[in-house]
């Protein structure tokens, strides 16, 4: 069970992200033929300018930059293709 939290048009597709079952998901929804493909899930949650599941995506709609965050580890900026993203910064954990 999921459900949208936000849209980005990224012609020909649409980028979806989604509250999965205790995480976050980003799908790809083709319209011409009416299919959803899953690209990233995971048990953590991912934010951008402050808001819960916005996904700031490239212009080519490739590369997106997030910060991601779940219990165990603090929030932190990545950046990247979805599921190869590389870590920008780093907390000091105390």
């Amino acid at each position: 069970m999921s459900s949208v939290s936000s849209l980005l048009l990224a012609a020909p597709d649409r980028i979806l992200s989604q509250n999965t079952r205790g995480g976050t998901a980003i799908s790809e929804l083709t319209l011409a033929n009416n299919s959803v493909r899953a690209i990233w899930k995971g048990a953590e949650g991912f934010h951008a300018f402050g808001i819960s599941l916005t996904l700031p995506l490239s212009k080519d709609g490739k590369v997106f930059s997030i910060v991601r965050s779940s219990y165990e580890t603090p929030p932190e900026v990545w950046a990247g293709p979805a599921g190869a993203w590389r870590q920008l910064t780093v907390t000091i954990r105390l």
